[in-house]
């Protein structure tokens, strides 16, 4: 059995993926996240997830016997990349864009091994309600949402406050599209018996 090395020290995809029943170990990639805004939206974040799994494998010893899985997401409204916020008022004007719009939000997901390397990317539509300015600074005061793209989680205060409607993964916008993950770790030839 191989090992599994996620290469996040987000809590929420390592609980998504722990949901699965997969056992694995979870090592933080500090990598450039920069990427060009011209790019395909579908792309940026494989490329990104793409970097953060390349950097774990490169520096993992026992290659032969792991699987390391990334992970990346990004907001977009219309053709607008919404990034994570730099500081409370990035964090509200994100958050004020978003209100009463839809706006999708994308994972791409990589998984390299020492035979292949297999990607996706999986996209979500989310409906928001129309937020007060109350509401979206009580949550930026209350959460600080500065590591989250598009400035929220949809797992804390605010996504029962803002979300009005999801079309596709609930588990995407966590941060790991939950079914798609687990189909390609099978594929990467990843037992869960």
């Amino acid at each position: 059995m191989k090992k599994i090395i996620l290469a996040s020290g987000s809590p929420r995809r390592k609980k998504i993926l722990a949901l699965g029943g997969v056992v694995f170990d979870s090592i933080t990639s500090d990598v450039d996240e920069d990427f060009d805004p011209e790019e395909d939206k579908q792309k940026i974040p494989v490329i990104l997830a793409e970097r953060k799994v390349r950097k774990v494998f490169e520096d993992y010893p026992e290659k032969r016997n792991v699987i390391v899985i990334g992970a990346d997401t990004i907001v977009v409204l219309g053709k607008e990349i919404l990034n994570k916020p730099g500081d409370a008022g990035e964090a509200y004007d994100m958050l004020k864009k978003l209100s009463g719009k839809v706006h999708e939000v994308i994972t791409g997901v990589v998984m390299i091994s020492h035979e292949k390397s297999l990607s996706f990317s999986y996209t979500t539509r989310i409906t928001f309600r129309e937020l007060s300015d109350d509401q979206i600074w009580d949550y930026i005061n209350l959460r600080q949402p500065y590591d989250k793209a598009g400035g929220y989680a949809i797992q804390e205060e605010i996504g029962p406050v803002a979300v009005k409607q999801i079309d596709g993964s609930y588990f995407n916008v966590a941060g790991l599209p939950f079914i798609p993950t687990l189909q390609l770790l099978e594929e990467m030839g990843y037992s869960f018996t």
